[in-house]
């Protein structure tokens, strides 16, 4: 793959499908802070994918899954155009839709969150969807959904690198 000659801000803004909601307005506030001003300073070209509302989505799952799926495509187009692709998301579970449009089968990264993200359907109680990226990731949770993602690959996490960092 060519190196990269631009840095694709992969805007999603979105809590549980929902625009703009919690901490889906996030990325609207980085923006507000002067982020792609201050790329362009250091002569960065930046271009801007907005994922567009998924209002027409039914419930928390049906939105959610369908920005994955934007998200997943956005990051391949990204990367199509020799663009870095920078996912800028209001939930943890955007993981799965970057990695997915990465296309790459034995993916390697390193992983920061707050919690593990690897509950399921059947450990979490209250089935908290941000709380699965990893384990959809996996294979293990919500696994017919997330295999209608764009380049899923189930990912076995023999060689990953995985970091827990919480609050104190």
């Amino acid at each position: 793959m060519m190196p990269a000659s631009s840095i694709t801000i992969i805007f999603s803004p979105y809590h549980v499908g929902l625009r703009d909601n919690r901490v889906g307005d996030g990325p609207n506030r980085i923006l507000k802070l002067g982020l792609i001003e201050q790329m362009e300073k250091l002569g960065v070209k930046v271009l801007v994918d907005e994922i567009q509302p998924v209002d027409d989505f039914e419930c928390e799952i049906g939105r959610s899954f369908e920005v994955l799926r934007r998200t997943s495509v956005a990051v391949s187009r990204a990367r199509a155009n020799t663009s870095f692709p920078f996912v800028l998301s209001g939930n943890c579970v955007a993981s799965v839709g970057a990695a997915c449009g990465l296309g790459i089968k034995d993916l390697k990264f390193i992983y920061f969150d707050a919690h593990d993200d690897m509950d399921t359907l059947s450990t979490n109680e209250n089935e908290y969807f941000d709380a699965m990226g990893l384990s959809m990731l996996a294979g293990r949770s919500r696994d017919w959904h997330t295999q209608q993602i764009p380049g899923y690959p189930p990912m076995s996490y023999k060689t990953a690198f995985y970091t827990l960092v919480c609050a104190i």
